[in-house]
């Protein structure tokens, strides 16, 4: 158990820079990866000068791999399921934290908009399996696309 804790308490390390965002170091190229993104698409978004807190869990319910917490009393919360985190490709990374911060940063809901073969056209969608989700290098610029253009 103390292993454990060890390596939850490694994995979680988070880097603060000068503005406030805490984020784990695992998620923190993610983070960057967006406010690239947001910028090559104009839209003027530094996600480590906000006072965001994100980290790896392992006290998110079992169907949970990511979630957005809001609280007037502190900043944008992220967390992100360890257990799923660790089983993911750097796609499927890059997803979840991209639709977190839908919710956190671009203040994004839900939407299971799908096209005619049942696909969803936006990372944003619910998981509900309203849509089927597939993102993929082929269509990954189209998705981003989507999520900053709404």
């Amino acid at each position: 158990m103390l292993m454990l804790m060890l390596a939850v308490g490694f994995l979680n390390a988070c880097s603060k820079d000068e503005s406030g965002a805490n984020i784990s170091s695992d998620l923190q190229p993610y983070f960057e990866r967006f406010s690239t993104e947001a910028v090559s698409r104009g839209k003027n978004i530094n996600v480590l000068d906000s006072d965001l807190i994100a980290s790896l869990s392992i006290d998110l319910p079992p169907t949970v791999i990511g979630q957005c917490q809001h609280n007037s009393a502190k900043p944008n919360e992220i967390k992100i399921s360890l257990k799923d985190w660790q089983k993911f490709s750097d796609l499927q990374k890059e997803y979840v934290v991209f639709h977190e911060l839908g919710h956190c940063i671009l203040l994004r809901s839900h939407t299971n908009e799908k096209n005619a073969n049942g696909f969803c056209t936006s990372i944003m969608e619910s998981g509900g399996g309203v849509c089927r989700m597939n993102y993929t290098t082929s269509n990954r610029a189209v998705f981003i696309d989507e999520l900053f253009n709404n």
